[in-house]
């Protein structure tokens, strides 16, 4: 089957390829069929993006709606592509899970949704267009039945993620992403701390699965040596979960090495001086830190489990061990004060952090916060209470808070955007 993929997310400032569609693409390809990969990101006019999906014939049409946010442009890519094309269309991705009744009453044009990981379950949706069986025989999908919205039994988990082969790279050009992305790596899936503002839970549930460190350094090893690729970035949720495996990792890279270097997301709480040498030796050139608020009750109100202290120091001593340290400011956070956000910026302009990043409260579905606006103190400014996807939170604020009015989130917005430019002036490496 010729099946095509189209991910109509607008990455903002850099471009960074979507990991899931790349592991579905991959999938379907080990199943047998030919794929192809369109990503609005690094496509030219995409508003012909029916006409580039149809001149391929597809038997399937994939698009995902990973973010709340992309809502509006996933429905219209859909809209566009149904214009021209006939085939089934299938959807995915975090808010296309959690929103699943909304999005097939919205759009009749989606025939099927893969429910939360896609991977085998867009195989299925294939071997069902393919045979012409109904949707109702594959586990971990929504679907329209003569008029009714239907959901079929859950889909386990996936356990053995290294049953998964390495997400589809060659169907995209790299060079095209932004540099530190293009070897985006994806190590392990859940995350047992289920912070209220994140859909982490939701998506991949609280049990943290992880692949094999031989399995991890091997794709590695392929983004060196097959994409000439020399630096990679482990972006899962929580990598640092289990540190006797972060150990096998460096061990294996330090008896074997490859020629990439590589940065993670870590916790505090699972850093310690002998772990910063290890990684060191590994190879391992940058840590990211969730530096969202330097204030203890936000953190704890938000269920972090982490202490502004303790973060503090693991930066400290990141810094000694010769490692790089990015982190981000969060704003709009549930009962934070601009007091407090103020402090936070100050917090992270003294760490004297490599990197920042600004991320503003959306509240996207999947999430505790959605669903319990009022006690969060939160209020959607879209019509009926519901939040507006049209837009970027850091143009322009899908919420307030009891704390703060659109107009203070957007004062704050600029003054992390000058914090962020003075912490990123120092960059070398990207």
């Amino acid at each position: 089957m010729k099946i095509v993929i189209a991910d109509p997310t607008i990455s903002g400032l850099v471009t960074i390829p979507c990991m899931g569609v790349l592991y579905v693409a991959a999938m379907l390809e080990k199943g047998g069929h030919d794929v192809s990969v369109y990503f609005r990101s690094i496509t030219d006019n995409w508003d012909r993006i029916g006409e580039y999906v149809a001149k391929e014939n597809p038997d399937l049409v994939g698009v995902t709606c990973l973010q709340s946010l992309a809502l509006k442009d996933a429905l219209k890519t859909v809209k566009e592509i149904r214009n021209l094309c006939d085939a089934p269309i299938m959807m995915g991705g975090v808010h296309a899970t959690v929103r699943y009744k909304e999005m097939l009453t919205q759009c009749p044009d989606i025939d099927v949704i893969a429910l939360h990981e896609a991977e085998y379950t867009s195989v299925d949706i294939a071997h069902a267009v393919e045979q012409n069986e109904p949707f109702s025989t594959i586990k971990g999908v929504a679907y329209r039945d003569n008029g009714t919205i239907k959901v079929t039994e859950k889909r386990p988990f996936i356990e053995n993620l290294d049953d998964l082969p390495f997400p589809a790279r060659h169907l995209v050009p790299l060079e095209k992403f932004q540099y530190s992305s293009r070897g985006n790596m994806i190590t392990s899936r859940g995350c047992p701390f289920g912070c209220v503002h994140c859909c982490v839970p939701a998506m991949q549930g609280l049990k943290f699965r992880a692949r094999s460190p031989q399995n991890i350094v091997a794709e590695m090893r392929e983004l060196a040596e097959v994409y000439n690729l020399d630096y990679s970035k482990f972006v899962d949720d929580t990598f640092s979960f289990d540190k006797n495996r972060i150990v096998e990792i460096c061990n294996l890279l330090i008896e074997d090495p490859v020629d990439i270097t590589w940065g993670c997301k870590v916790r505090s709480d699972r850093i310690d001086e002998n772990l910063l040498g290890l990684l060191k030796e590994a190879g391992c050139v940058e840590l990211f830190y969730a530096t969202e608020s330097a204030s203890q009750k936000t953190l704890d109100l938000l269920g972090k489990k982490e202490k502004v202290e303790r973060l503090e120091e693991a930066i400290k001593l990141t810094q000694k061990a010769g490692i790089r340290t990015a982190g981000f400011v969060h704003i709009a956070l549930p009962f934070e004060t601009k007091e407090e956000v103020l402090k936070t910026l100050q917090f992270v302009e003294d760490l004297n952090l490599d990197r920042l990043g600004i991320q503003v409260m959306a509240a996207s579905p999947g999430c505790k916060v959605y669903d319990n606006f009022a006690e969060y103190g939160i209020t959607p400014l879209g019509e009926d209470c519901i939040p507006d996807y049209e837009y970027n939170p850091a143009v322009l604020p899908t919420i307030e808070t009891s704390e703060l009015t659109k107009e203070d989130i957007i004062e704050l917005i600029m003054n992390a955007v000058q914090v962020m430019m003075v912490v990123n002036a120092k960059q070398t490496h990207y």
